[in-house]
């Protein structure tokens, strides 16, 4: 009633408790079927009272011990695991047609080693789009965090979440970040650096949820 469309939640990270894990407060669990239970419960919540929900953070942070806002972690858990642990709830949310997912700022050792995941087309483009055949809105985390920004500058982390296949580039705290970011993209889409065919596709899904939950 008062104009909020959409909430970054419900948390989809798989969690076990006791082992130091960065999300071990935040998680809904370490069982994948019951985080998966209880998400949709939020997801379908939210989505019939007019709010778009954002699971997060693909393709799962359960595993984590660093904090990516400082540092870049590492999940080392095999692909396998991943797809039987992490994935699952993604999957089910995906099912149950969660408008948004957000990425996480982390490596993942068996799909990319070299690559946060916010910046990696191989996890964004073949894996969640290809494989697991999420059309709706991909954001990243904030990238001025420091998984991200450590290592480069924000306007490049933004060029290559957003040639990864993300949709919408989260930069939270300083305008000049927001305005270098934005230089950066126009010139990378006026010397053709990206296709206008990838901008049209985020931008008819930005407006698809912004259809659905207006």
């Amino acid at each position: 009633q008062i104009g909020i469309n959409m909430n970054l939640a419900p948390v989809l990270d798989v969690c076990p408790e006791g082992e130091g894990f960065f999300m071990e407060k935040r998680s809904l669990g370490d069982n994948p079927q019951v985080v998966s239970s209880l998400a949709c419960e939020v997801i379908n919540t939210f989505q019939s009272g007019g709010v778009a929900a954002c699971g997060k953070h693909f393709p799962g942070l359960g595993a984590a011990k660093l904090d990516p806002h400082m540092q870049l972690p590492l999940v080392t858990r095999s692909m396998e695991q991943m797809r039987k642990i992490d994935l699952f709830p993604f999957q089910r949310a995906i099912a149950a047609g969660i408008a948004a997912i957000m990425t996480s700022h982390t490596l993942y050792k068996d799909w990319d080693a070299h690559t946060p995941a916010t910046l990696s087309k191989r996890i964004l483009t073949d894996l969640l789009r290809t494989e697991m055949g999420f059309t709706g809105l991909l954001i990243t985390d904030d990238l001025e965090m420091g998984a991200i920004e450590n290592e480069r500058t924000v306007p490049t982390a933004a060029l290559m979440a957003f040639s990864a296949g993300a949709d919408v580039i989260l930069i939270c705290h300083q305008h000049d970040k927001v305005r270098l970011t934005y230089d950066l993209m126009r010139t990378a889409f006026s010397a053709e650096q990206i296709p206008t065919q990838r901008l049209d596709e985020s931008l008819a899904r930005v407006d698809a949820v912004q259809r659905r939950f207006t």
